[in-house]
């Protein structure tokens, strides 16, 4: 049996985080936001805005020059078992 994301025969349980965020001229992460949480109500989206703040980029360049870079989406997939 299966129901969003839950498998009761073997006891795990899915969740599914989408994450909008902008990469800065230094290749850190500004503003991180949960934008999808599957199923809602878990509190995975403390840790996935955790996660996204710790990531670093190579920064985009334009004309020799880094720039920011709004809109970057980054999913997360939680799997536990028991």
């Amino acid at each position: 049996m299966r129901l969003e994301g839950i498998e009761h025969k073997n006891f795990t349980f899915n969740s599914l985080l989408q994450t909008t965020l902008t990469v800065s001229e230094e290749g850190l992460v500004l503003n991180p936001i949960v934008i999808e949480e599957k199923p809602k109500g878990k509190k995975f989206g403390k840790e996935a805005l955790k996660a996204a703040s710790s990531l670093r980029y190579i920064p985009r360049f334009e004309d020799g020059e880094p720039v920011e870079v709004p809109g970057v989406l980054f999913k997360y997939t939680f799997k536990m078992a028991r």
